[in-house]
């Protein structure tokens, strides 16, 4: 999901997953509601290959796996219930839950942490809460512009592009 209110953060970390799937040839649903801003909605609908499933925000019926057709399923949500984690985990052949931080107390089968440090204590609890964590700079889900940016300047070390980094949050 994504509004002005709610922020972008969690359907860009998507959209970038997105984009490398989709040039791998990989059919790929994005599940949710997204209410703008009007960069995202462009964003999206430049994605050639994304299709999308509206669901209301906060809504997590994984009967849309079914209707889909889909055997594996990414959820990135801080309001996402344990509940409807194991819903999903049940409908799916495989389930990745994004984790943003210590207070998603979730369990499961795989948590995907999209953190620069992945020795933080709190990554100890979840690692003995889920089956499989993969956490680090690994995770990151860098947006292919953002690659470019790191790839210009590596070729013309001179050139130094101002990136803008946002780590997240609505507050203006």
């Amino acid at each position: 999901d994504a509004s002005s209110e709610i922020g972008t953060g969690h359907v860009m970390r998507q959209v970038a997953l997105a984009e490398e799937l989709l040039r791998r040839g990989a059919e790929v649903f994005l599940v949710g509601e997204v209410l703008g801003p009007s960069w995202l909605e462009e964003k999206l609908t430049s994605l050639r290959g994304l299709q999308r499933f509206h669901q209301p925000a906060g809504t997590f019926d994984s009967g849309v796996l079914k209707e889909l057709g889909a055997s594996v399923s990414t959820i990135d949500s801080y309001a996402l219930g344990q509940s409807d984690l194991a819903e999903w985990e049940s409908q799916s052949i495989r389930t990745l839950v994004f984790i943003d931080g210590p207070w998603q107390q979730l369990r499961g089968g795989v948590a995907v942490v999209p953190t620069i440090d992945d020795s933080s204590l709190w990554l100890e609890d979840l690692r003995s809460r889920f089956s499989s964590v993969h956490a680090g700079p690994d995770y990151l889900m860098i947006r292919k512009e953002i690659r470019r940016a790191k790839q210009q300047i590596d070729r013309n070390p001179a050139t130094l592009p101002q990136i803008l980094v946002v780590i997240g949050g609505t507050d203006p």
